[in-house]
């Protein structure tokens, strides 16, 4: 225990200051030193005064003695009290008794004083007592003994050898006693004197000795503070604390100078980097500009009749056009990373519509190279998640280009299944699979470093800048997640993502509600095993669908004659149909009654129309199946003769930019670039609205004043006027505070959109544009009093596929429609009810594409407000789009039983 406290005084004395160090050292030292002193003085002082008092006792006892001798012989006690009367004279003294040589008193004195009385009285008490216990001799001379108070001191009177008689003197301690207690008092007082003159000196010496260290640590202290170097110390004390400080002032010498250097080399690493940003904008905007009419103008001459070989260079040169702005987006982003400059959002979005989207931009790559293209989204994967989703279909972005660059046959597969939920975040597992070259595994080592691929030969059979996975893999450990690789050289590569967002809703729930009110059930799969069949089979069991599989058709066939009284709806992968060149509907034996096959395609730009009706097919699918698509095929077997075709980057669903958006809105576009210009208008044009130019900021001021414009594209780099002042200067026009601008640049860089925002502009669209971007523009900013009640390319395609297949299509369509659509509203009404938003999401987005079918694109819209706005919109809100929504229906109703009458 000793020892504890021991250590623990010693670790808090460790901690004390240089300054309460030196003063505790030397004031010890100096109590120590004192303390020694005085109760040695003290002792010996107490030891002096005991011996004085007991020799003179003696002395006194002597003198009695010897005055009482001739007294003891002649028997006077008379003059033996003389004797005793004068130790009157002595205040120690308080009795006094000659005895005779038998012990019987002779002669006695006690003091008179009140004072002593109580003592006198122990001590008569005292020796009486001892009388009558003591006989014999006691002592030869003098003999000392302490009673309560007093001390007594016995003297035998010797005459030769004759002892004549005794003498007992008792004398007060409390003189003594007094008398010590005075030395005590006395010797405290100079020993607290002495301690504060100590004390005094100790601080002063420590001021000579601590003062300079403490000065030198408040200096340091304050230097790190302000990191102000030029700051000195004042070199002060003995040469070691002289050193110290010298030495001190030398190291903030030699910091200020590397200060100075730092910040010279910070600001030229700045200026550096500034250049390097303003290369980078400067180098996006004079590609981006450029780009913008080499892809635009391709898009829109792929859309005019070119006989093969002119299809073959169009699509290449766009091919070779997005493959460039692949890799400026790359090195912008990379820029963005190094910088530390790129911020993750957190929105609401739906995680299967991304997925589908990604597998629909790849379609067309992985056709033309012959591969099967798959996506398999697990039963437990989320429907909608908290993230920044343009990073995350970036990073799948990369690694399903990857895939399908480095495989030259067989399949790339995107995988994605949900996980456990820790702290209010799910675990994603994103997995993309392929049967290509492979990876070596010192190449996986650094296969997420900069520049580095698998293929990095001097003979390079692939493309690319080697920073697609070094994005990749910053962005995943942006978002708290982990990208890793399997691969087996020759064999194929497995690249998985895993990420925690959180999340709401299954997959899983999502389809087998899609699959609850289908008509029709029971499917017979024609399809040969494979990833392909896989896929299916594990769609089909997500929508709770009764299905059997049949390896080609003359197995179908046979499966079908076992279901004579009710065939299932027949789905026939294009394969299976090379060699076949007869009716399949009289193949298989089917009731012509009965919904027709369904093919699914890989490509159905490959197959003629003719080609269709002579096989006897219903509808066609490009693989790999979208939900929606499979469903509404389901639900309405002769609704489509083929599907649309897949455009890179957007969901083929029901409102695809060329095929269902008809709009007659005035666009004014303010842009100097002429190419541009021409772009701009030919795809605004071909939607259907009236487009005004301007070539600079001012004309398109002057323009907005005079015309009746519904929307405003704004070039932000122009002559005369720029789009920022353009923008400013409109917002000043009495009625034009509302009317929407979006920004219509070629900056692509971090703040750019702020900037665009901050000046007024509603919008942001970065250059090179295509049309499905543009038809989203529209679709937010243009007011809906513009989009007709029944899309006039939708009524076509009815009359064509009416002509095709028999009068009372239409009629049958239109009274499928409004039955499901006033279900569907009421379904809406109930989840705005009951706060249900991913319900009430589901059903509005089924609510627009079947109505975008029908053609009733003012409903298809509302509806698709409905489905953006339903996850941060109010109640009252969404009861307001509910009600436009059934204005819309009612609306649409009225023609749309006109044409199904055939007016």
């Amino acid at each position: 225990m000793a020892r504890g406290i021991y250590r623990v005084g010693i670790r808090r004395f460790r901690e004390w200051s240089i300054r309460n160090k030196v003063i505790a050292v030397a004031f010890v030292t100096s109590v120590f030193v004192l303390l020694s002193a005085t109760v040695a003085l003290v002792t010996n002082q107490v030891a002096g005064s005991w011996g004085g008092l007991t020799r003179q006792v003696a002395t006194l006892a002597r003198m009695v003695g010897a005055n009482s001798t001739v007294a003891l012989a002649f028997n006077d006690p008379t003059a033996v009290e003389e004797t005793l009367a004068a130790l009157a004279e002595e205040p120690a003294v308080i009795g006094a008794m000659v005895r005779r040589a038998n012990w019987a008193p002779f002669a006695s004195y006690w003091t008179s004083d009140p004072a002593q009385a109580e003592l006198v009285q122990r001590v008569i008490r005292d020796e009486l007592g001892e009388l009558s216990d003591t006989g014999a001799k006691r002592g030869e001379s003098f003999d000392y003994e302490l009673g309560e108070g007093y001390m007594g001191v016995h003297h035998t009177i010797w005459v030769g050898d004759l002892v004549l008689g005794h003498v007992d003197l008792q004398v007060d301690l409390g003189i003594l006693y007094g008398a010590i207690r005075e030395q005590l008092i006395v010797a405290a007082l100079v020993l607290l004197v002495t301690l504060a003159v100590a004390y005094i000196m100790a601080a002063w010496l420590q001021s000579l000795i601590s003062r300079p260290v403490i000065q030198l640590a408040a200096t340091m202290e304050q230097v790190a503070e302000d990191e102000d170097y030029t700051t000195r110390v004042r070199v002060q004390g003995g040469r070691e604390l002289a050193v110290l400080m010298s030495g001190f002032n030398t190291m903030l010498e030699r910091m200020e100078n590397r200060d100075v250097q730092l910040r010279v080399a910070k600001e030229t690493a700045e200026r550096a980097s500034h250049a390097k940003g303003d290369f980078l904008a400067r180098m996006s905007h004079e590609i981006r500009t450029p780009m913008n009419g080499v892809l635009g103008m391709t898009d829109l001459l792929l859309d005019t009749r070119l006989d093969s070989k002119q299809r073959h260079l169009a699509e290449s040169v766009q091919r070779s056009a997005r493959s460039l702005l692949g890799v400026l987006n790359d090195i912008l982003d990379f820029s963005k990373i190094e910088a530390g400059k790129l911020h993750l959002e957190a929105i609401r979005f739906g995680l299967p519509a991304l997925l589908q989207d990604l597998i629909g931009l790849f379609g067309e790559s992985a056709r033309s190279k012959g591969l099967q293209l798959n996506l398999r989204i697990g039963a437990g994967m989320p429907l909608a998640v908290e993230g920044d989703p343009v990073r995350i279909r970036q990073i799948l972005t990369n690694l399903l280009s990857n895939a399908i660059k480095f495989t030259e046959q067989g399949s790339v597969e995107l995988r994605a299944e949900g996980g456990a939920v820790e702290n209010g975040r799910e675990r994603l597992l994103f997995e993309v699979e392929d049967t290509g070259i492979g990876i070596s595994p010192e190449t996986q080592e650094n296969i997420f470093s900069s520049f580095t691929q698998a293929d990095d030969s001097t003979t390079r059979r692939f493309g690319g800048t080697g920073l697609g996975l070094a994005i990749a893999r910053e962005l995943v450990d942006m978002m708290d997640g982990q990208l890793r690789v399997r691969s087996v050289p020759g064999r194929g590569s497995l690249f998985s993502v895993e990420l925690r967002l959180p999340a709401e809703g299954r997959f899983g729930a999502y389809l087998a509600e899609q699959g609850e009110d289908l008509p029709q059930r029971r499917l017979l799969l024609v399809c040969s095993p494979g990833p392909d069949r896989s896929a299916l089979e594990h769609l089909f069991g997500g929508l709770k669908l009764d299905w059997q599989c049949a390896d080609d058709l003359r197995q179908a066939r046979h499966t079908l004659a076992q279901h004579r009284g009710e065939p299932p709806q027949v789905l026939i992968r294009d394969e299976d149909l090379l060699a076949h060149q007869g009716s399949l509907i009289e193949y298989l034996e089917l009731d012509r009654s009965e919904p027709p096959p369904v093919l699914l395609v890989a490509d159905s730009r490959v197959w003629d129309e003719s080609r269709f009706d002579r096989l006897g097919i219903g509808s066609v699918l490009e693989m790999p199946l979208d939900v929606e698509e499979l469903v509404r095929t389901l639900r309405f077997p002769n609704s489509a003769k083929r599907s649309s075709r897949r455009s890179p980057g957007i969901s083929q669903n029901a409102d695809s930019a060329k095929d269902s958006l008809v709009l007659d809105g005035t666009i004014l576009v303010a842009e100097d670039n002429p190419l541009n210009q021409e772009v701009a208008s030919a795809i605004l044009e071909s939607f259907g609205c009236k487009v005004i130019v301007a070539a600079n900021g001012e004309q398109a001021v002057d323009l907005a004043k005079s015309a009746e414009i519904d929307l405003i594209l704004m070039d932000c780099q122009m002559p005369v006027v720029d789009g920022f002042e353009a923008t400013r200067r409109i917002r000043c026009i009495a009625g034009m505070e509302r009317l929407p601008i979006v920004a219509l640049t070629a900056h692509a860089m971090k703040g750019d959109r702020e900037q665009c925002l901050a000046a007024g502009m509603d919008d942001y669209l970065a250059k090179p544009f295509n049309s499905e971007q543009i038809a989203a523009i529209l679709r937010r900013w243009l007011p809906r009093d513009v989009i007709p009640i029944l899309n006039p390319q939708a009524v076509s395609r009815l009359r064509d596929l009416e002509t095709i297949r028999g009068k009372g299509l239409i009629a049958r369509f239109v009274e499928i429609f409004l039955e499901d659509a006033e279900r569907r509203l009421a379904n809406i009404y109930e989840c705005i009810r009951d706060n249900h938003r991913e319900g009430l999401k589901t059903v509005a987005h089924t609510l627009k594409s079947s109505s975008a079918n029908i053609g009733l694109q003012r409903l298809s819209a509302i509806c698709r407000d409905l489905e953006v706005r339903c996850e941060l919109a109010d109640s009252e809100t969404l009861h307001g789009l509910l009600e436009q929504a059934r204005a819309a229906l009612a609306e649409g109703r009225k023609p749309l039983l006109a044409l199904a009458s055939g007016e």
